[in-house]
């Protein structure tokens, strides 16, 4: 049996990668928080479906967290064939009142966390292994809020281009995806008229489903010669 991993798995764009993952015959290790919320985690298994999940638990906010996840995924198996980084966090403080705790935290949990769990896990990658890290279109268009999330995924997106040349003869893909507007709990707090105002910079005029972004995953896992990429999935984001 071939094992994933999928960090920021309960919830989400994470939640529909590791139902994917699950139906398409992986067992997966999902990630959560210790504080977290792990009711979502059964919805996963179908009636038809064999349990193929296990829960690690860590809190990916710091590097505490590297150690923690890394140990449970040690006990669990000594191969990983598939390596999603999806875990997330983001300020929407206005530029004057970003305090270093806020901006040290979101740069932490979105590159440097899952930087160095990918050089703690690396071994048990295979031969032919993929890893995908999902980044942002707010890495990509500039934004005047939530600056500290638009860099740090902007520089998931080097990372993502950076690490084949690492891992050069390995046949090890690495590669992320850029969600624009996704029907996610992170938009569960926009008014309407905020809703209105994104979907028409939209191309679609709508935001995007977590199944359509898993669905782009899937494609790229599959993928041998996807390398180095960073594909965008928005919609038509930015058009007007």
């Amino acid at each position: 049996m071939k094992f994933a991993l999928v960090t920021g798995g309960t919830s989400g764009i994470g939640l529909a990668i590791a139902r994917r993952l699950i139906c398409e015959g992986y067992f997966v290790l999902i990630n959560h928080r210790p504080s977290g919320d792990p009711d979502g985690i059964p919805k996963i298994s179908q009636a038809d479906i064999a349990p193929r999940w296990a829960v690690c638990s860590a809190d990916l906010s710091d590097m505490s967290g590297v150690a923690q996840l890394a140990e449970q995924v040690e006990l669990l198996t000594d191969s990983l064939d598939v390596v999603v980084l999806n875990a997330g966090a983001t300020e929407r403080e206005e530029f004057g009142s970003v305090s270093v705790e806020s901006w040290s935290r979101v740069l932490s949990t979105n590159l440097s966390v899952p930087f160095f769990l990918i050089q703690r896990l690396h071994r048990l990658i295979p031969d032919g292994g993929r890893i995908l890290f999902t980044g942002s279109s707010m890495g990509i268009y500039p934004h005047s809020v939530s600056l500290a999330y638009g860099v740090s995924k902007a520089a998931v997106h080097f990372l993502a281009r950076s690490l084949p040349k690492v891992l050069e003869g390995r046949a090890i893909t690495v590669n992320a995806i850029a969600p624009g507007f996704v029907e996610t709990p992170w938009q569960v707090e926009k008014t309407g008229a905020m809703r209105e105002r994104i979907s028409e910079k939209i191309a679609l005029h709508r935001f995007g489903r977590p199944e359509e972004v898993a669905d782009l995953a899937w494609h790229i896992i599959q993928n041998e010669y996807v390398n180095g990429a960073v594909i965008q999935i928005d919609g038509g984001y930015s058009y007007r």
